[in-house]
């Protein structure tokens, strides 16, 4: 957001969220988000949460509107 802010450039934000998408899906594609381990399960869910928020965040950012679901 700084450099966002700095550079008054704010396609900064949105190839951000475009990369943690491309990462996310990435890492979905690969990892079960519910698996068997509780353990593993418990941080798997938190880490979608996570990239939620983030993604929540940096559309208000730019005036975007987020949706629930598709």
């Amino acid at each position: 957001v700084r450099s966002a802010v700095t550079a008054e450039d704010p396609s900064v934000i949105c190839k951000t969220l475009f990369e943690l998408c491309q990462q996310f899906g990435s890492y979905y594609e690969h990892n079960h988000v519910l698996s068997e381990n509780s353990v593993e399960r418990a941080s798997r869910v938190w880490l979608v949460g996570a990239v939620a928020q983030v993604l929540e965040n940096g559309l208000k950012l730019l005036g975007i509107s987020p949706v629930n679901e598709m």
